[in-house]
This record gives C-alpha cells, structure tokens and sequence, in this order.
C-alpha cells in the first residue's frame, strides 16, 4: 500500500516539475517561491510516508514478537499441566486410585477428545497471555489488524492449525460434498454436509454456538463471580435443593403426575443424539480429581469442585466437578454468528441469533442432528466398531436374545467403585454413555434390535442389495423412528 501511495507522489511531484519548466512558463519570483514551497510540501509528505511505514513495519514486529511470547507460554502451561497430572496421578489421585473413590462419569474419553482438549488449552493460554503482555482485551486485539494478521499468519504455520485442517477440512467445502455419491441419499457419519452450504453446521468437533454470551470474570476463562463482587457464588447443589427439595426445613418428595420414568430415559437418550461436551481428561484420558478425600477442592486449571454440606445422602463436603475441555477455536476473538431467518410463531417473525464470542468455548464432540448418532456413532472409526456383517449392527448373542456389543477398549467402567462383577461387561454403543443407568442401555438395545430387525425386512424385498445398501437404508428409517416418536409424542 505504502509504495503505492510513493508512487503516486512521485508521479505528482513530476508533473509539478514539468510543469513548472515547460515552455519557461514562470513568470514571476512570487510564482516561483510558491512552486518552491508546493515542491517543499510534498517532500514532507513523502518523509511523512516512509516514517509512518516504519512504524507500522515496527507495529507488526512487535505484534508478531508478542504473539510468539503468548504462543510459548501456552505451550509451557499444557506442559505443565501434563506434569501436574503425573504428579497428582503418583501421589494416588488419578484413575489409577478409582476403587477408592467415585468416579465423575461413566464413560470413557475419545482419542479425539484428548487431542483437541490440548489444542484448545495451548490456544486458550496463548490469549490469556497475550491479553496479559498487551494490556488490552481479545474483542480489542481482534481489532487491531497488526495483531489480526500476525496470529493468523503465527498459526497457519504451527502444528496446532495444521493438525486441525488435516482432522477438519476433509468434507468441509459444498464442492467436497457434491462429490460425495450418496450425500443426497444418505447423512454422513460425522455430520458434514448435511447443509450443502454450511457443511461443517452441526458436525462432530466443532465448537457449540451459544444462545447468549458466556460471562467469566476475566473474560476468557475465569469462573464468573457475584454481582456484589464476592469471589465464589452460591454452591449450585446448595440452590438445586432450595428449589426442589428442601421445604421448611425439612425434605419433600413431590410425586410425579404425569410422566413415566420412560419420560426421562427417552429425554436423555435423545440428548445423548445431539449433544457431548467433552471435560478435560489426563494425557491418555484418565480421569481427573477434584476433591482431596471428598472434602477438599484442588486448585487445579482442570476442576471446578463443588463445596456442600455433607446430609444423609451424600456425607461428603466437596462434589467431583471437572471443567468442560476448551475448544481448539483458532480466531483470535472466537466471533462468528449463526442467524436463522424469520422462525414463524403465532404472528410474529422472530429472527434467531447464536453467536460464538471471544472467552473460552466448548466442542461438541457428535452430530448436533437427531440422526441416530447415540446408535451409530459419530465417526467412521465408531461406525466401524458398531457393524456387523451384511448391513447388521453387531451383537452379543446370548441365549435369551441379542444384547449390546461389549467394549474390549478396556477404557471404560460400568460401577462407581470401578470394581465390575465377573458376570458382567461394559456395553458398547454409538454414544460412550451407555453404560451410564440401566434405563439408558435398554433404548440403546431396543433400537440395535429395530436395526436388525429392519435389515431382514429389507433383505426379503430387496435380495440383491448389498450390506452396505441394507445398513444404510436400515439406518435412514431407524433416525426416522426417533425423530417421529421426538416430535410426534415426546414433544407433543
């Protein structure tokens, strides 16, 4: 930009010039002090110019230098994050120790998950100390295109932005999804391409847009404080019993009217369809602590524990909380907005907004669509696992009827104290929380059974059509059972 501008006043001083001499023109002194300070003018203005282009040549220097700064420091922290795990892994507070204890899910860690929860944590540190060496907030440094440009150029050069394009852009472009044969027919696995413009909307690993703005105290990733300023708020657990169980004093249970306990396995196998924020884990995915001996929180980047009283149901001072993973959002702000036009209710137009701001974010880790996902599977390394032969689902095959896969990851753990009876096993299904409560794995095994059954169906009209047809078809009408009992009974 600045030779160009240099260029131009070249070619205005030259034409002064010219001017000037042409045809001995000049014909007074007066004239000829004016051209003199004319000419004067523009040489200021080009020195002007070139000052004006070092300091901004310095302004991206410096951008850069700090960026870089921000970037080894974010790279220090997940390192030393790693070595705290170890630390407290060695001293018994790890999963090594999960007889002891209870443990904070029931489910295991996607290989996935581990390595965008360090992504996410490199580059969450990274703005946290760039926000820290400048002074200013990341809305203002997503402003200032020297810094704008400079980490967009630092990170399209490092491994974290490369690993990620690798993982990410496979059928991320409508032209990467029209070439895919059976895009019209068919859902992809992992959620691309079902919307040919926006193919990446709703696909496994991708970041969660929001209904409002997150609020944390330091504005990227600090837990929110009290209005009045108060470091800690209420304990959420101490509100929840306010609200629905404490009543004078003393415990109500209030019987439900109305719904069946189908009602709550049916809402929470559908919202195992649609939604999976993966929580921070150790290196290889174990899990993390938060309480010293159910009383005690550690101060760790990874826990928020939850300090109560302890009552007849939970003798404990401290409940296992673990963070949400952060996302590995590569914008130096994080902002982008999803707007959908002109949702019709009543008669009113209401314009729905969802917007993705500068703090931390959070993935989530399968298909945001009511596809059968918690069936299936959100990857091809999942569905892979899931199939059997000839268009099937694999099964367990026991005398009294087929039964869920059994996971031989060795990953996961089906009681609390970790201890599984000898007569029992660990499911395996398209979502890692079967194994979660008993109401859960009976849906989960209702339709790998409808699946099945499906494909014998198909195969009898249809007996030329190879397991991959039989599979597809077979999954397409099972994600249409589930929507149509989601929106034509449950929601109804």
């Amino acid at each position: 930009m600045m030779s160009f501008l240099q260029a131009v006043l070249g070619f205005a001083v030259i034409s002064v010039i010219c001017q000037q001499t042409s045809g001995n023109l000049i014909t007074s002194k007066d004239e000829q002090e004016l051209t003199e300070k004319e000419l004067e003018s523009l040489y200021k203005l080009e020195t002007l110019l070139d000052e004006r282009e070092i300091i901004n040549k310095e302004r991206k220097k410096k951008a850069k230098s700090l960026i870089l700064l921000a970037f080894e420091e974010g790279l220090e922290k997940s390192e030393k994050m790693v070595e705290r795990q170890t630390y407290y892994r060695n001293i018994g507070m790890g999963r090594r120790n999960k007889i002891k204890r209870k443990n904070n899910r029931l489910f295991k860690i996607s290989k996935m998950s581990i390595e965008k929860q360090e992504e996410g944590f490199i580059l969450l540190s990274a703005k946290k100390a760039l926000v820290k060496l400048t002074g200013k907030t990341l809305k203002e440094l997503s402003g200032d295109p020297d810094y704008q440009e400079a980490w967009d150029d630092i990170l399209a050069g490092s491994s974290i932005d490369s690993s990620r394009r690798k993982r990410s852009t496979k059928r991320a472009t409508t032209n990467d999804c029209q070439k895919l044969s059976s895009v019209n027919e068919y859902r992809t696995i992992d959620g691309t391409c079902n919307n040919l413009d926006k193919p990446n909307w709703g696909a496994a690993f991708t970041t969660q847009p929001r209904f409002i703005d997150e609020v944390y105290s330091d504005g990227i990733n600090t837990p929110r404080i009290s209005a009045d300023g108060t470091p800690t708020l209420t304990s959420p657990r101490t509100i929840s019993n306010s609200v629905f169980i404490i009543n004078n004093g003393r415990k109500v249970s209030k019987p439900e009217g109305f719904n069946s306990l189908m009602s709550l396995n049916w809402g929470q196998f559908l919202d195992h369809d649609i939604v999976l924020t993966p929580t921070f884990a150790e290196e290889h995915g174990e899990d993390i602590q938060c309480c010293k001996e159910d009383a005690i929180p550690i101060a760790r980047d990874e826990c928020l524990g939850i300090e109560m009283t302890p009552d007849e149901d939970l003798d404990i001072s401290c409940m296992e909380f673990v963070r949400s993973a952060p996302a590995p959002d590569t914008q130096l702000n994080g902002m982008f907005m999803f707007i959908i036009h002109s949702l019709h209710v009543s008669t009113v137009n209401i314009n729905y907004c969802f917007t993705i701001e500068a703090g931390n974010q959070v993935t989530n880790a399968i298909t945001s669509f009511i596809d059968g996902s918690m069936v299936y599977g959100s990857s091809e390394d999942e569905e892979r696992q899931l199939r059997g032969i000839d268009g099937k689902m694999a099964v367990k095959s026991v005398s009294g009827g087929d039964l869920l896969p059994e996971d031989t990851s060795g990953e996961a753990f089906c009681t609390l104290t970790g201890r599984d009876p000898v007569n029992d096993y660990c499911q395996n299904a398209g979502d890692i929380r079967v194994n979660v409560q008993p109401g859960l794995g009976h849906l989960h095994l209702l339709f790998v059974r409808e699946h099945n059954r499906i494909v014998d169906e198909l195969k009898n009209v249809q007996p030329s059509w190879t397991g991959d047809q039989l599979y597809n078809e077979a999954r397409k009408i099972v994600g249409a059972i589930i929507q149509h009992i989601t929106f034509n009974e449950y929601l109804e």
